[in-house]
């Protein structure tokens, strides 16, 4: 029997069908079983609570994928195609509990009563008289298909026992975690509440799919996920995380009380700012591959650690999370200043209009980008840009956009043979230092005229004047290094950030 068992996996492991294939049929199944559920507990059909349901098998799936991967030393493809097509057990509870009730159906919940031994093991579940009888026969089944897989890859009785009460115990946790949740948050003082189809559950769900799936593509192609990785602009990045928390900021200088709630929206909104900037990354690098071979030879495209198609692949998959994941944490408002963000990138580096070109006022994009982000921080917290302080605005269009075409001069090479009219190709990269270091020091200024009133004065004053001579000196020594600048720049919005008052 064990035989014709490991032959059954191996077939499915082996199949030549297309991961997507799995991956669709997975994402319909959920539906099935949403679908069924519904006529089983009489949950109404409304979006959060479908939306909910579907990202807690999307959370569950990654962790049982990475499990089975684990101990099974099978490739994670291999590993993906058989718990995935397994993922067809979840259909079975609310069709099993129609059945038996004659069509009344049974309510399946999760399990919100306190953590006892007795409760971790299978009494938890599958002896609990608050688990419907549908729920204790998926149980069964996934048990038994759980052992026999681990059997079929030569473990051991015991090891087999272990590694299925393994699978359980995942599948125990996830069935609790609005409790677990609700339980750590009163233990850190917190008052906020998770309910049952809560939103941010959602949320919660979404993040937690996320970093688990990073880890299977790490799992499935390393080279890939170090590539990616190394090619990351962590320091732009942050910069532009930071101009959504001084947004934030903002609205709390105006007495605006961050929650629980928010804070969820907008670590899952930073998140989602996160793949918008892989995305204008990867597009970039397609379109200036010529200019990279002579000014960034390390980049993925250069080296060959990645491929174009798949490169391309990698950046339609970015721009999918991003939006998906910006309306998850702040709506349509959330998705449309993401859209705004990604779409004014795409504007200043992608054909047909490739706004780069342009000299000097192609940095608008980046003020531009800026601004929309502090707009997004101040708009997540308050649900408005009401009251929003429009004297701000100079600073972006005017001072970051002078000041942001420092990034041109570690391409000097590459835009030149380009023909790309940099500051640094129009004037000369001598020159072009000199000017640029002058728009940081009018930089530097602006926010102690424009903000005097909402900012600590004397100490951030002279910080940040310090500061400005730093950036003179970095920009026009002889050795030029964007990263220290880049350092400076993140260590300056930290004091503005800051410097607020509450």
């Amino acid at each position: 029997m064990l035989d014709r068992v490991n032959r059954f996996f191996l077939k499915l492991e082996n199949s030549d069908i297309p991961i997507f294939f799995y991956v669709v049929s997975f994402f319909f199944l959920t539906q099935l079983r949403n679908f069924f559920e519904q006529f089983s507990t009489g949950v109404p059909i409304r979006f959060d609570i479908f939306l909910h349901y579907t990202l807690f098998y999307v959370a569950l799936a990654p962790a049982l994928i990475l499990f089975f991967h684990h101990f099974s030393r099978i490739s994670i493809a291999k590993t993906a195609k058989v718990v995935l097509v397994f993922f067809v057990i979840i259909v079975l509870p609310p069709v099993i509990d129609l059945i038996l009730t004659r069509g009344e159906g049974v309510w399946i919940g999760y399990l919100n009563d306190k953590i006892s031994l007795r409760n971790f093991f299978f009494g938890g579940l599958f002896f609990s008289n608050d688990v419907s009888p549908g729920i204790k026969i998926e149980i069964a089944v996934m048990l038994a298909a759980s052992f026999l897989y681990f059997r079929s890859k030569k473990s051991s009785l015991s090891k087999g026992a272990l590694l299925s009460f393994g699978v359980y115990s995942i599948i125990f946790v996830f069935s609790r975690i609005p409790f677990l949740l609700n339980l750590f948050l009163s233990l850190a003082g917190c008052d906020y509440v998770f309910l049952l189809y809560d939103k941010l559950l959602s949320n919660f769900f979404s993040i937690i799919a996320l970093v688990l799936f990073l880890f299977v593509f790490r799992c499935a192609n390393p080279a890939y996920f170090k590539a990616i990785v190394k090619d990351f602009r962590y320091k732009r990045y942050l910069f532009y995380a930071l101009m959504v928390i001084l947004g934030v900021a903002i609205a709390g200088s105006q007495r605006f009380v961050l929650s629980f709630g928010i804070v969820l929206d907008i670590i899952l909104y930073l998140i989602s700012l996160i793949f918008a900037s892989l995305f204008s990354i990867v597009t970039n690098d397609i379109t200036d591959i010529d200019i990279d071979r002579i000014s960034n030879k390390n980049r993925p495209l250069v080296t060959g650690a990645i491929d174009q198609y798949n490169y391309e692949i990698i950046a339609w998959i970015s721009l999918a999370l991003s939006l998906s994941l910006s309306m998850l944490a702040g709506g349509f408002s959330g998705f449309f200043f993401i859209v705004l963000f990604i779409g004014v990138y795409f504007l200043y580096s992608m054909p047909p209009f490739r706004f780069k070109r342009a000299t000097f006022f192609s940095k608008i994009a980046i003020s531009l980008n800026s601004f929309v982000l502090v707009l997004s921080g101040y708009h997540l917290l308050t649900g408005t840009l009401k009251n929003f302080p429009s004297g701000i605005w100079p600073f972006f269009l005017i001072g970051i956009t002078a000041a942001a075409n420092f990034i041109d001069l570690k391409d000097y090479a590459g835009d030149k043979k380009a023909g790309i009219k940099t500051l640094p190709v129009v004037f000369g990269e001598r020159k072009a230092k000199l000017l640029i270091s002058i728009f940081f020091i009018f930089a530097y200024l602006m926010p102690l005229w424009l903000l005097n009133d909402q900012i600590k004065g004397k100490l951030v004053s002279s910080a940040l004047l310090l500061l400005a001579a730093v950036q003179f000196f970095l920009i026009n020594r002889k050795k030029y290094s964007e990263r220290p600048v880049m350092i400076v720049i993140l260590i300056s919005v930290l004091i503005i950030l800051f410097s607020f008052r509450g």
